[in-house]
């Protein structure tokens, strides 16, 4: 409804304000007009006068009056000597008629006036006097009118034509634009609806993709967002039911073997209580593998610094031999400056020498290392881990 009232507003306000301004285009139409005739007479005087050495202001009046076509609404008076000669047309308003005051007024000026007055019928008449000067003495005087309500009905007339078509034409384009944002918005009213359809257990639901242009990608791009927040959902929950599997095994080998604790004989007990130490280590080690994944998506996960390739094998050999006994062994270092995360790095090297710990035996070899392979068009570096143990079976 609003884009029916803001038109409607301001059309409502732009009606009076065109209204004012074409009253004056056309008061100052007919001022031009009526001084442009002054200016005719004027010639016609210098004609006569100057070169034609004619001094009878009759003949004078009447060969200007003969020329002249007055417009509509226009009226051309003579007066000779402060008394009413002839006009054009013949038939005058009464308020400029022979015998108005008006005109006896006029007829005795001896210089060029302008002014207006307002009938009995409340009509405004501009008018502009001309004295007709012979031989230095004013002979006469050319009284020019015109009913300016005539003019200014004319051009109303014509305006509120226009403004008529404009409403006709402003009430055409809201409701073909009422449509065609009918059509426009479709898409995204079906992005609303299905926006308010999805719920956590349900993200299946799509916008059906037709047409081109803007909404149509809309479209796309939202089905695609879709796609992309139900495969993480899915990710998700795959995730909660693997840790809870994961999590129930240790749980319930724990659970089990405290209940049963007093059935055992003291000989037996510390081999129980390791059992259920055991899987406790499990789960600590699984809750901080999920912690581990949940900081990897934030943005300061890893904080990269330019270090040494080969300070950082070295560093982490003599942190690892607290792990156990085993034959510790440092292969090749490399030599170069890299740009990494070294506690991440260092983190990740430490969890697979802890692999290796767990599937060697005592005299077994572990051995880290690490070198720049330069092979490749873009050069790479690559840290290991290696041992003599039984290995991961497959």
């Amino acid at each position: 409804i609003w884009y029916a009232i803001l038109p409607g507003y301001c059309l409502g306000l732009a009606i009076p304000l065109f209204t004012h301004l074409g009253i004056l285009q056309v008061d100052q139409r007919v001022a031009e007009n009526l001084q442009e005739e002054i200016h005719n007479f004027r010639d016609c005087v210098n004609n006569k006068v100057l070169v034609e050495k004619q001094t009878d202001a009759k003949k004078i009046f009447d060969h200007f009056l003969y020329e002249q076509y007055p417009a509509d609404k226009t009226f051309l008076i003579a007066t000779i000597q402060g008394e009413f000669y002839r006009s054009s047309p013949l038939r005058l308003p009464k308020a400029v008629s022979r015998t108005s005051p008006l005109t006896r007024e006029l007829s005795q000026t001896t210089e060029p006036i302008e002014g207006h007055i307002v009938d009995h019928k409340k009509r405004e008449i501009l008018y502009y006097t001309e004295p007709l000067i012979i031989d230095g003495k004013v002979k006469g005087v050319l009284i020019i009118a015109n009913i300016l309500a005539g003019e200014r009905q004319e051009a109303l007339d014509t305006f509120f034509i226009v403004i008529i078509a404009l409403f006709v034409l402003v009430v055409f384009a809201l409701i073909l634009a009422w449509f065609i944002s009918g059509r426009l918005l479709r898409p995204i009213q079906s992005l609303i609806k299905t926006a308010h359809s999805i719920s956590e257990t349900d993200l299946s639901k799509r916008i059906c993709e037709s047409g081109r242009g803007e909404m149509a990608s809309l479209a796309k791009t939202f089905n695609q967002m879709m796609e992309r927040l139900e495969k993480a959902f899915m990710a998700h929950r795959q995730l909660v039911n693997d840790v809870s599997h994961e999590l129930r095994t240790p749980i319930a080998i724990i659970q089990g073997n405290l209940e049963s604790l007093d059935y055992y004989t003291p000989e037996e007990r510390p081999e129980i209580i390791k059992l259920a130490l055991d899987e406790l280590s499990r789960i600590t080690r699984l809750v901080e593998d999920l912690l581990l994944l949940a900081r990897a998506e934030n943005k300061d996960f890893l904080i990269l610094e330019t270090v040494e390739l080969a300070e950082l094998p070295q560093s982490i050999y003599l942190k690892i031999q607290g792990l156990g006994k085993r034959n510790w062994r440092l292969d090749a270092l490399g030599t170069g400056k890299i740009h990494v995360d070294p506690q991440r790095l260092t983190q990740a090297i430490i969890n697979l020498v802890h692999n290796a710990v767990q599937h060697t035996q005592e005299n077994d070899i572990i051995a880290i290392g690490s070198c720049i392979d330069k092979t490749s068009n873009k050069p790479e570096f690559r840290f290991w881990v290696r041992d003599t143990g039984e290995g991961i079976p497959k």
